[in-house]
């Protein structure tokens, strides 16, 4: 499986609404005690959920702080995805997490 994402300068760093203020966890939270409230995750936290699609999908990122860049770019064998991930991820769900990274990114003014 290959990658070959970059974005444009500034486009993504915070990614809003989609982390838990009060424990932490990525959206959407079950604990019982949540208060619903969500806050603003730095973009490399956006693929640490613990997901096999997630850790594929974000196994090549890299970010450019002078430029403020995201990248993901490389190749992985599908014997390395399976050890890796735990299980084979298709490249259909990593380009879906990647897509909505994307998206989030553009859905808020770039940032100088």
């Amino acid at each position: 499986m290959k990658f070959n994402f970059v974005s444009e300068p500034d486009q993504i760093y915070e990614i809003p609404g989609v982390c838990c203020a009060m424990h932490g966890n990525i959206d959407p939270c079950r604990e019982d005690d949540c208060d619903g409230e969500k806050e603003l995750i730095e973009g490399i936290e956006f693929f640490d959920t613990g997901q096999a699609d997630d850790f594929i999908a974000g196994y090549f990122k890299d970010f450019d702080d002078e430029k403020k860049i995201w990248s993901i770019v490389g190749e992985i064998s599908a014997v390395e995805n399976e050890e890796q991930a735990g299980r084979y991820v298709d490249a259909y769900e990593a380009l879906s997490r990647i897509e909505q990274f994307a998206e989030a990114g553009r859905s808020k003014p770039n940032r100088k």
